[in-house]
């Protein structure tokens, strides 16, 4: 039986917060995506699918409320 790698989805305008986030969820075994803003996200989504998204609530433009009510 194959195991497979848990995604995570990491969305935060913060590139050091994602940088960080990325190194540790590696670490500990997941596959990472990034994403800096909401509507990145909402385009990497259209290709992609995550087990977990973490999600910064506050951003520009798109807050993370406004990311989870879409």
């Amino acid at each position: 039986m194959i195991k497979m790698q848990k995604k995570i989805l990491v969305v935060d305008d913060d590139r050091m917060n994602l940088r960080m986030a990325e190194i540790i969820l590696m670490k500990n075994g997941y596959e990472v995506e990034k994403a800096e803003s909401g509507k990145a996200c909402f385009e990497l989504l259209e290709h992609e699918t995550a087990d977990l998204i973490l999600l910064d609530i506050e951003m520009p433009e798109m807050n993370g409320f406004e990311v989870m009510e879409q």
